[in-house]
């Protein structure tokens, strides 16, 4: 009994082994890309917002070069509940959901029984508010009497065009509303206003979208 039980823990140890052996052997690349209008200046990587679409993708490398997938089932989950799935699939489309505090989403995927294993790979996309940024162009915000040109530059909104935004500007207690996030603001100064300062604020709105604002502010001195 003892000799058979030794050979079966042989056998159990080599079969882990070359498991362990199998799955190091192998490397996920993955990416995604979020469906959110960004400014064309914006350098950085395009985040989702809540409720935004994302495109997620993955290529499984086997001691170095792409592996053969296309018979193999690939489960998509987030959070632990599966939104996709099928044989070799390697792009899947999520939806973020409206109405969530969270600032990060965890997407696993799992290749089932690649070389009798189950591959799997966690993947975690940051989620950004809607931002709203006043473009000023005057060095140390500091404006003078005549007409002052403001641009807003908008970041990660559900939106494909900025036009489609819709933004209210507030200087000095005084509302003027721009139905286009495309349009700017032309502020007015009269001639004499020196040695003060004035807020300006602005708010955007996706109509589309009930719960996406944001809202931003800079202190102006003449």
């Amino acid at each position: 009994m003892t000799k058979y039980f030794k050979i079966f823990l042989l056998i159990l140890g080599i079969t882990t082994a070359s498991a362990e052996t199998a799955r190091a052997a192998t490397e996920f690349l993955t990416s995604w890309k979020a469906e959110t209008f960004v400014d064309s200046g914006y350098a950085g990587k395009v985040l989702p917002t809540r409720g935004s679409k994302v495109t997620l993708a993955f290529e499984l490398l086997d001691n170095g070069k792409l592996a053969d997938i296309s018979k193999n089932e690939v489960m998509w989950f987030r959070e632990g509940a599966k939104f996709d799935s099928g044989l070799g699939k390697r792009v899947a489309t999520l939806s973020l959901p409206t109405l969530s505090n969270n600032e990060s989403i965890d997407v696993k995927i799992t290749v089932r029984q690649y070389k009798g294993l189950d591959i799997e790979k966690f993947v975690t996309i940051p989620v950004a508010g809607p931002e709203v940024v006043i473009d000023s162009r005057y060095p140390q915000n500091i404006i003078s009497a005549g007409l002052n040109t403001f641009t807003p530059l908008f970041y990660f909104w559900n939106t494909n065009k900025a036009s489609n935004l819709k933004v209210s500007w507030a200087s000095g207690g005084e509302e003027s509303q721009q139905l286009s996030g495309a349009n700017i603001l032309q502020l007015s100064i009269p001639a004499g206003a020196t040695n003060t300062q004035l807020k300006l604020a602005i708010t955007a709105k996706n109509p589309e979208r009930e719960f996406e604002t944001a809202v931003s502010s800079l202190t102006l001195n003449l």
